[in-house]
């Protein structure tokens, strides 16, 4: 069964409902307003702002594409968003389950019509996503490709913490209205193991579905394994969390990548990815 062009359909639903009803609503921010300095919640909630816009422009240029192209297939341009809405459904389903007031798969007593739907799309278009992507990533050669050069990977890792940072302090503010664990001393008092949460569901989900983040579309790096897929991603995620290992990849070799047996390599062709997002939509 092919689920690319349900998951386009539904891309573009969720889009238009987001956009058409205020579900993420534009206004500026106060603290730009009035030349004030954010705090951190503040400045996360407009890069927040930066981010979905971002999402929602490249989905009708998408759109667009396919009026001209009168198909409907899974375009590059879809990339970000998708890992976009995948990314925030991780870090929301992290924190609502972590609340005691929030739910990831049910909405407040007073919620809107129209949310439910916004709700129902959601969840449905995250179920195929994680369908299809398993069902049809293909496994690249671990020694096709050239190696990402080390610049790279180091915006690679900033534009990822950026996003971890972002919904990480845009989310973590639910936990205030009910905390399941708030009778733990030091789960209570420390926001560390949370964001620990949140690298770990990040980097684990979008590299087992995509196998790449949202910080390698830039150059279209893709992690490369040998052996089983869910192994060598895992190893990999837990690697992340050894002191001082993001600097790892200034030497010969990353730790997460030596130690998991992996590597980030882009094509030799050097393209637009466009080949390759095809290649892995295909059964």
């Amino acid at each position: 069964m092919h689920l690319e062009k349900p998951i386009v359909i539904l891309l573009i639903l969720y889009t238009v409902i987001e956009v058409f009803f205020g579900v993420s609503y534009l206004s500026i921010p106060y603290w730009i307003r009035y030349g004030e300095f954010p705090d951190v919640f503040e400045f996360s909630n407009t890069l927040m702002r930066l981010f979905r816009i971002l999402a929602h422009v490249l989905t009708f240029i998408g759109i667009f594409k396919l009026v001209r192209s009168k198909t409907i297939e899974l375009l590059p341009v879809f990339k970000f968003p998708i890992y976009f809405f995948v990314a925030g459904s991780i870090f929301w389903f992290i924190a609502s389950s972590l609340s005691s007031k929030y739910s990831f798969f049910l909405l407040h007593e007073n919620a809107r019509w129209y949310l439910y739907i916004y709700k129902l799309i959601s969840l449905a278009l995250l179920a195929m996503i994680f369908i299809h992507f398993l069902r049809t990533s293909k496994v690249k050669s671990y020694h096709e490709g050239e190696n990402v050069k080390k610049g790279a990977r180091l915006l690679n890792w900033i534009i990822d913490s950026a996003v971890i940072l972002t919904f990480g302090f845009t989310n973590i503010r639910i936990l205030a209205d009910g905390f399941i664990f708030e009778d733990i001393p030091f789960l209570n008092s420390s926001p560390g193991w949370f964001f620990t949460l949140n690298i770990l569901g990040y980097y684990f989900i979008l590299e087992l579905l995509f196998q790449q983040t949202i910080g390698k579309l830039h150059n279209n790096a893709t992690v490369r394994y040998t052996g089983t897929k869910l192994r060598s991603i895992f190893i990999r995620t837990i690697c992340r969390f050894i002191p001082f290992e993001a600097f790892s990849f200034f030497g010969k070799e990353g730790w997460h990548d030596m130690i998991s047996n992996t590597a980030v390599k882009r094509s030799a062709k050097h393209g637009t990815g466009e080949e390759e997002m095809l290649e892995k939509t295909m059964v």
